[in-house]
């Protein structure tokens, strides 16, 4: 039928060329999440990369090309990343429910390794010099809104076999909430 909604596209289409799958792709994003870390510099001395967070998707920018390249696979927004292996790999994590660690190869934008499986989630991580280890810290938050008597993990794993679980596990004292965690 004739809504009016509907336009004439370039293609003199009435659906504007629009398919279902086709409307709902994200081409390019505007705007970035605030708080600690949402921003990296990821350039080297042969290409300049800026990476940031848009709520579930890391955008990687190449200002010289003027492109974004998005990587999406989070179900709930991220809450931190930062880089491993010589800026190579970018590792992200979220909190909520089904909340995921990913690591991302950034010369080919696709997930290396996924983590589930990993309570309500992390609220930071950090890679060490070496991109031997991480560290994460858990999030307390369970969408309960009530996060007062909840302990926090911190937990060493090995970047060589994350899938093995935590190397090393510490529990911080309930009451006082802590959001960021580094080497």
């Amino acid at each position: 039928g004739n809504h009016p909604w509907r336009g004439r596209g370039a293609a003199g289409r009435g659906d504007w060329g629009l398919t279902a799958s086709r409307s709902q792709q994200m081409e390019w994003k505007f705007g970035l999440s605030s708080g600690v870390g949402s921003v990296l510099n990821l350039s080297e001395p042969s290409k300049q990369l800026v990476c940031f967070l848009a709520s579930h998707t890391v955008v990687v920018y190449d200002p010289m090309e003027n492109e974004q390249t998005l990587l999406q696979g989070h179900v709930n927004a991220i809450t931190s990343m930062c880089p491993a292996e010589g800026k190579t790999r970018l590792i992200t994590a979220d909190a909520g429910e089904g909340a995921i660690l990913i690591v991302w190869d950034l010369a080919t934008c696709q997930p290396v390794e996924t983590l589930s499986d990993i309570g309500s989630g992390f609220v930071s991580l950090d890679v060490s010099l070496d991109s031997q280890y991480l560290v994460t810290m858990s999030d307390i938050d369970d969408g309960s809104m009530e996060v007062y008597g909840k302990e926090q993990e911190i937990a060493v794993w090995s970047m060589l076999d994350l899938s093995a679980g935590p190397l090393v596990m510490a529990t911080l004292p309930a009451g006082d909430k802590q959001h960021v965690v580094k080497f």
